[in-house]
């Protein structure tokens, strides 16, 4: 894609700004995703792990609870 560029009373045809700033824009895109995507597995296993510990400490005073009914 061309843009136009006034400098200095001339005006000048720049593709090559454009383009190194397009795809630098396109490279934080992908890295911004990454991170979120990376981002997402750590909440995702964080909240399994809490379920986890949250059922073993269920039944872990279900069972202190049957012992104390013998």
């Amino acid at each position: 894609m061309r843009y136009m560029k006034l400098h200095k009373g001339k005006i000048e045809e720049n593709e090559h700004d454009f383009m190194v700033e397009n795809k630098r824009a396109s490279n934080d895109d992908k890295k911004v995703k990454r991170l979120f995507e990376a981002l997402q597995k750590i909440l995702t296993t964080y909240k399994d792990r809490q379920l986890d510990l949250a059922r073993n400490v269920k039944s872990h005073r279900l069972a202190k609870d049957e012992a104390r009914k013998r």
